[in-house]
């Protein structure tokens, strides 16, 4: 569907709704409402907006779009424990020697910043409980911004990431693909190769500074 037509079709619904509410949108709540819902399907997003008018109590009053966004994703909680389900079975079943593409980028981010897919699937099983609530948290935490953070594009195995350290690039076999394919064949064409923390050395940024000569003759301030 072209962006012309999805935003027809959106307008569409959306004044629908509104008027059966007795409400008439004005330009600036459209926007408002079409930036925050341009990135789902017009299908998941009519279905939403269906089953929110339908709801006994929450369908007497116009929704937000906050309403269609958590009917559609569901709570950040409940999908913080939804991708831990997946990520701990793409442990046992795949494993890390493997390297795997999730189709949730918030997984890679969330994983990377707790040191990434080697270390969190080499874990002992006693420390799973604690890294579950910690990745649970803090997949909350990002989802609940309601952006997408930067994010790797592939969360390296064990054996890319040997591979690659000894210089045998024709030997990275293809990354698996966890979840849905073409969602996260998405993710993978959509993630960074840079690290969340960037650190550098001053180096020559420092020879840039200037550096003002002292007066001898000034007299200091009191």
């Amino acid at each position: 569907m072209q962006e012309q037509e999805r935003e027809i079709k959106f307008s569409e619904l959306l004044t629908g709704i509104a008027e059966l509410y007795g409400k008439a949108p004005s330009a600036a709540v459209y926007e408002i409402w079409y930036n925050s819902l341009r990135r789902f399907d017009h299908e998941a997003i009519s279905k939403a907006f269906s089953v929110h008018i339908q709801d006994p109590d929450t369908g007497k009053f116009m929704p937000k779009p906050a309403d269609i966004i958590r009917i559609i994703e569901g709570s950040s909680v409940d999908s913080a424990y939804q991708a831990w389900t997946k990520v701990e079975r793409a442990i046992s079943v795949v494993g890390t020697y493997e390297t795997v593409v999730f189709d949730d980028p918030i997984i890679h981010r969330v994983i990377q910043d707790m040191g990434g897919w080697i270390r969190l699937g080499q874990s002992r099983e006693d420390e799973l409980p604690f890294l579950a609530n910690e990745f649970r948290r803090r997949y909350q935490g990002f989802k609940s911004q309601g952006e997408v953070p930067e994010y790797p594009s592939k969360l390296v195995g064990i054996t890319e990431g040997e591979n690659s350290a000894s210089g045998f690039y024709d030997h990275i076999p293809e990354p698996k693909l966890i979840g849905d394919h073409t969602r996260a064949k998405q993710v993978l064409l959509a993630g960074s190769n840079r690290p969340s923390i960037q650190i550098s050395s001053p180096g020559d940024d420092i020879k840039k500074l200037t550096v003002l000569p002292v007066n001898p003759n000034r007299k200091g301030t009191n």
